[in-house]
């Protein structure tokens, strides 16, 4: 069975999980083709699948990790969505047997008009986002259109899949990782797209070793430390802290490590409220105050501690077997039709 994974590129979660699918998938046979933003995470992943660096939406374009640039966000919404990318994309998903939306509603209107079996997967869809901010309802709108009668595979946590038939409904996803000896005192530092003058403002501690890696712009700081050539994964599976904001992707990989960790909160992001209240309920801590508040050190060093001090062994969650066997039998129904 041949599936096309068309991810959303807005970060990292969509094509991780996919990743996480793709792998599992392949042992029931299936072979997947990832349309991405980022090649390189595949070829670390899952080496020997086939990837087209191609977006098929925007998502939402940020300022950084914590603000939504709107302007820019509808100006590549008008020129990925148009009824010409829509035929491109209808000719494109023509020779494979099946494809997962995860979740571009543009690759669900196109599977629709060629007859193509397609599972939407995710923890949210685009119409429900885009209804919480007035410049993109009408993108909402379209995308209601475009998803109705769908069916989809929903990924918890997050809000119930509006205008779908809900498959079934699974537990956080994530990619099979190595545990990388991570500095005893060190703590993973997770931000993507951060910025070069928030990054500078994160509190310096005479016990605390922040670890980040390559991708995240490079300062000269004492207590900053490097780490290249790991798979993410691994950094995440082998740190006892980790410091970041509620994403689907990052919260999967800890829970399949069973990492503690501390949330920056999300205001202006929906989905945020049902990722921290999760993560909230396995005793990670939710930080509201911003990075350039005077009380933000302390907080930050108070919920280091308390995590340190929590001597609790590690809850491991990851339902990717489930999810794989599910969209496997799903897909030989389809096909048998």
């Amino acid at each position: 069975m041949k599936i096309a994974h068309v991810c959303t590129p807005h970060g990292f979660g969509h094509l991780t999980r996919q990743l996480a699918l793709g792998i599992e998938l392949e042992h029931l046979c299936a072979s997947s083709t990832y349309y991405c933003h980022n090649a390189s995470i595949v070829k670390e992943s899952h080496p020997n699948a086939k990837y087209i660096v191609k977006s098929a939406d925007v998502g939402l374009i940020q300022k950084d990790s914590l603000h939504i640039d709107f302007d820019q966000t509808l100006r590549v919404l008008d020129d990925l969505c148009t009824e010409k990318k829509l035929q491109w994309w209808m000719e494109e998903l023509a020779p494979y047997d099946a494809v997962i939306a995860d979740l571009p509603p543009i690759i669900l209107e196109a599977c629709r008009r060629i007859q193509k079996p397609v599972l939407a997967v995710g923890n949210f869809d685009w119409a429900w986002i885009y209804r919480h901010y007035q410049p993109l309802k009408n993108w909402s709108k379209q995308w209601d259109k475009w998803q109705k009668g769908h069916v989809a595979l929903s990924l918890s946590p997050g809000p119930a899949m509006e205008g779908f038939t809900i498959l079934d409904t699974v537990s956080v996803i994530s990619r099979p990782a190595e545990p990388y000896p991570v500095p005893s005192n060190g703590i993973l530092l997770s931000f993507g797209g951060l910025g070069l003058a928030d990054l500078n403002k994160i509190p310096r501690f005479s016990d605390v070793l922040w670890i980040l890696t390559p991708a995240t712009p490079y300062i000269e700081r004492p207590d900053f430390r490097y780490i290249s050539d790991v798979p993410y994964q691994n950094l995440i599976e082998g740190s006892e802290i980790l410091l970041s904001k509620a994403g689907y992707s990052i919260l999967s990989e800890s829970m399949r490590s069973g990492t503690k960790q501390i949330w920056l909160h999300r205001s202006q992001f929906p989905e945020a409220p049902y990722l921290e209240e999760y993560a909230q309920q396995r005793e990670d801590i939710l930080l509201y105050e911003d990075l350039v508040t005077p009380t933000f050190a302390d907080e930050l060093m108070d919920a280091i501690q308390k995590l340190r001090s929590k001597k609790t062994a590690r809850i491991r969650v990851n339902e990717v077997s489930k999810a794989a066997q599910c969209i496997f039998q799903f897909f030989q129904k389809q096909l048998s039709h």
